[in-house]
């Protein structure tokens, strides 16, 4: 069987490589009638990013989690942040061999009111705090972000654990990431989704196990979660795991999830046909599109466009001016030495957490002006479509 012939090919099969470490959801639209709007656009040295309102300290917190598998249960950890009632502290995110600093208030109480919730995946090899700063700037919005730790057979990362990465290691996943792309992902697909089926699965129980805590009156966030307000977004791998069950694979889809950000996933012309010459028509609520406009580790060119034109609307597609493949995730090289400095001074990160804010404003909090932004955005963008 594919599943373990391809565990056997190696330890890393399920990997795509340290060299793509961390490989790698909606009210109703506004208006009814689509309108299709494309931009091709350069950022002016008179440009800036637009200044977001910091709205609450953010919170976080890492929760102990299980999962069947092969007839065992599986510890996994959950990375959360969250609205905090207080002010923040200071926390380390470990990413593989690197650290980096945040201001967080580590298993703080939760602010008052009731939030949207939305979950992270990471990408293949990475951990759930691989796109931290996209999930502090969610929280610091109002935002619940939950993020597991996927049960990949090789981890360069794991949540608030170092984990060294030395030259055999590097050796095994960049032979795997040939295997990966050109065919777990691509042209055999089909045989993936079965290989990889521990992926949504393993998202779709961690969406049971974060909407019980709104009625477990022991835990923090009960009454915290707004369940009419969920949405999904991942990098990579984790954007085809979270696009599945957005409806991608339509025996995983779970109605309740109202908007799907898709962040450098792959694309090709087999990934979303398995089921029917275009799985991503079962996909009906609205997704967005990012990629980098650098990625040559892809071999990206105008196949960007390729699953934005299978999808339904409302859909957006945007390149982030700058951005390769890593830019969504926090990378290996230690970039930076605190997590606000993510945002702060680096532009293709700054603006793909933005876009990915506005999104979720606009089809999770039916924010108008977050949509007007979304779509005309210049700062930080190199091209665009969307229709809404």
């Amino acid at each position: 069987m594919l599943r373990e012939s391809y565990r056997k090919r190696s330890a890393g099969s399920i990997a795509v490589a340290l060299s793509l470490l961390f490989l790698v959801a909606a009210s109703s639209p506004p208006s009814t009638h689509a309108k299709t709007v494309e931009t091709v656009t350069q950022k002016t040295s008179a440009e800036t990013h637009k200044t977001y309102e910091k709205n609450y300290y953010v919170g976080y917190t890492v929760l102990a989690a299980e999962h069947p598998y092969k007839d065992q249960r599986v510890a996994y950890k959950v990375a959360v942040w969250y609205p905090s009632a207080l002010s923040s502290g200071k926390h380390t995110y470990k990413l593989g061999p690197s650290s980096v600093e945040a201001n967080l208030a580590v298993d703080s109480p939760v602010a008052e009111g009731k939030f949207p919730i939305v979950f992270y995946s990471h990408g293949a090899t990475g951990s759930g705090t691989s796109s931290f700063f996209i999930c502090e700037l969610l929280a610091k919005h109002g935002y619940i972000v939950v993020a597991p730790d996927y049960l990949d057979t090789v981890n360069a990362a794991r949540i608030d654990e170092p984990v060294a990465f030395d030259g055999f290691m590097r050796m095994k996943t960049n032979r795997d990431i040939y295997w990966l792309r050109e065919y777990g992902l691509n042209k055999a697909a089909k045989e993936g989704r079965t290989a990889f089926d521990y992926r949504p699965s393993q998202l779709a129980d961690t969406i049971e196990l974060a909407l019980g805590w709104n009625k477990n009156e022991n835990n923090r966030f009960r009454d915290k979660i707004d369940v009419d307000q969920i949405g999904l977004f991942g990098h990579s791998f984790g954007a085809w795991t979270s696009l599945l069950l957005s409806g991608a694979d339509e025996k995983r889809l779970d109605k309740r999830i109202k908007a799907v950000a898709a962040l450098s996933g792959p694309v090709n012309d087999f990934v979303y046909k398995v089921d029917s010459d275009n799985d991503l028509k079962a996909v009906t609520i609205p997704v967005l599109f990012e990629y980098g406009e650098l990625e040559p580790a892809l071999g990206r060119g105008d196949d960007k466009k390729l699953l934005y034109e299978r999808a339904n609307a409302p859909k957006i597609l945007i390149s982030i001016k700058g951005a390769d493949h890593l830019s969504f995730s926090g990378g290996i090289k230690g970039e930076h030495r605190l997590s606000s400095e993510y945002l702060d001074d680096d532009d293709p990160r700054k603006t793909i957490s933005e876009t990915t804010l506005d999104f979720f404003q606009g089809f999770l909090r039916s924010d108008s002006d977050a949509l007007e932004r979304l779509k005309n955005r210049t700062a930080g963008v190199s091209s665009s479509l969307s229709q809404f």
